[in-house]
């Protein structure tokens, strides 16, 4: 169980932000409104964790993060529901670069903003976002002041958001 995740609960149970999760697919999925909806696509699935413990680090904002493990599982998502942000990982299983798996994630129907991401970006189809068809390229050392920017964007263009949220991590000086 995940209970010391925060933003985690069993079923039936209410977290700090009054949002009920139920178990699917491996994940955990929100029931209910959320702010902000993420997309992982990452073969390593200790990634979920840390990037729900940023998220939860930075906002109190109902923020859904669900995972898949592969491009294909991906589209599937993205066809079904639509998503704010989509975090996708350059090295699904160690062989597929982004180089291929993005744009076949961008070919999904209703995908918003597309960030890869990396714990190497010195590869030179990272150096620029466009040659790849995403909008980012975020190296993993800065994913938090990545995701901070991204909430943020999203609350102020939704500023009328109930109740208003605030910031857990104040922004870097």
């Amino acid at each position: 169980m995940n209970a010391g995740v925060r933003g985690l609960a069993p079923i039936g149970t209410d977290n700090l932000n009054h949002r009920t999760f139920e178990r699917e697919l491996g994940g955990w999925m929100a029931v209910g409104p959320t702010l902000f909806d993420i997309l992982l696509i990452d073969d390593e699935a200790e990634e979920l964790e840390i990037i729900r413990r940023i998220v939860g680090a930075l906002t109190e904002a109902p923020v859904q993060v669900d995972h898949v493990s592969k491009a294909s599982e991906a589209v599937a998502r993205l066809n079904a529901r639509s998503y704010d942000l989509v975090l996708l990982d350059n090295r699904l299983s160690g062989t597929i670069s982004a180089e291929f798996s993005a744009p076949f994630i961008r070919s999904a129907y209703g995908v918003a903003r597309v960030a890869v991401i990396s714990s190497n970006i010195d590869e030179p189809y990272l150096h620029d976002p466009t040659t790849l068809g995403v909008d980012h390229v975020v190296d993993k050392a800065d994913m938090i002041a990545f995701l901070r920017d991204q909430i943020d964007r999203h609350i102020e263009v939704f500023p009328a958001a109930e109740p208003p949220y605030r910031r857990r991590v104040p922004p870097a000086a």
